[in-house]
């Protein structure tokens, strides 16, 4: 998929960044004859979107508890206060 062509265009690795009907033939034909490199491509595809879709906005949150409550005693990342706070 071209990356250009796309709101979240972090979410295109370089790998699977194609920008022509012959490219992403190629790369789907690469695909299907090499297991091993479409695992490895769908775990970095998948390491991407947890760190921009789960990561990130988890750290945002952190961030935010820790500056609207600076006396509560958070942890430095605050991930299980958060988790039992939403919970």
């Amino acid at each position: 998929m071209n990356r250009d062509e796309v709101i979240h265009h972090e979410l295109i690795i370089d790998e699977c960044n194609v920008k022509t009907m012959d490219e992403m033939i190629s790369l789907i034909n690469r695909l299907e004859n090499d297991p091993e490199l479409y695992r490895t491509l769908q775990q970095k595809q998948r390491q991407v979107l947890h760190t921009y879709f789960f990561d990130a906005p988890l750290q945002s949150l952190i961030n935010c508890l820790n500056e609207d409550y600076p006396n509560q005693g958070l942890i430095a990342d605050g991930t299980d206060y958060l988790i039992t706070y939403i919970s």
